[in-house]
């Protein structure tokens, strides 16, 4: 179900907390389908969803073509910008998080993948993946990898202070809040594709490492929840603190020294 899903209870949770509104205008970038299921689920009713795939190939309604590195809004277009799983799919996902920010009124909110010693260990030991080969097999070798082409991406996963510093980079004038929601998560039908042929499955059988990654997530978040695998992160836009340096005018933005 879609109230089971990580982003459809965190975002449950900003709309609860006043951050976001049912009624913002709202962009999903890297987006498809379930992302409108979650929305749709949550009652947002103006929203508009892109990625790189054609007009008219997904069935979602509100859709557009869009490259995420290179969206063609102009600044300050949405009050929330949301990307799902979509940024480790670009080519440079930093330039996608400066293009989300730049047309980002209020809010960007990102649901990514976190770098971590815990995962980095995880990868070893083939329980994480680095490329999603996967993906471009289950779409016959024409799609799913990076910018959704028949070529495995790298799983791009991501630090606290590695956003801080691009936002601080791409826009300086002030101090950037910035949230995150660090834990473990895993769909087990996301996980059958690439675990199936692993030495532990093979071991125990599907019924029982899925039975495992069920145990193993729960002790996990009890423990370790800040190593967690999944990486939410709220950007607060129009909280920016300005620099005592600096000043906002009609023109824009002024260094008084």
């Amino acid at each position: 179900m879609i109230e089971n899903e990580l982003m459809y209870k965190r975002l449950r949770g900003f709309i609860d907390r006043g951050i976001i509104s049912k009624t913002d205008k709202t962009l999903v970038v890297c987006g498809w389908e379930f992302d409108q299921q979650a929305l749709d689920s949550l009652g947002f009713t103006d929203f508009v969803i892109t990625s790189m795939a054609p007009s008219g190939t997904p069935k979602i309604k509100n859709y557009r073509t869009e490259d995420v590195e290179r969206l063609s809004f102009a600044d300050n277009s949405f009050d929330n910008v949301i990307v799902h799983a979509g940024l480790h799919h670009c080519y440079s996902p930093h330039k996608a998080v400066c293009e989300m920010y730049r047309v980002a009124k209020k809010n960007v909110i990102i649901f990514e993948a976190q770098d971590s010693f815990t995962l980095r260990l995880f990868s070893r030991l083939g329980l994480a993946l680095d490329y999603e080969v996967d993906a471009v097999i289950q779409s016959n070798n024409t799609s799913g990898g990076v910018n959704n082409l028949p070529i495995p991406n790298y799983i791009y996963r991501w630090t606290k202070r590695e956003i801080e510093k691009l936002v601080r980079s791409f826009d300086p004038v002030g101090e950037p809040e910035i949230a995150v929601v660090s834990e473990f998560y895993c769909n087990p039908c996301h996980m059958e594709g690439f675990l199936k042929e692993h030495i532990i499955s093979k071991m125990l059988g599907k019924t029982a490492m899925l039975g495992l990654i069920k145990i193993s997530t729960a002790l996990l978040n009890l423990f370790l929840r800040s190593q967690g695998n999944c990486f939410t992160v709220l950007v607060r836009k129009d909280s920016q603190r300005l620099h005592r340096w600096m000043k906002k005018t009609d023109k824009g933005y002024e260094f008084t020294g």
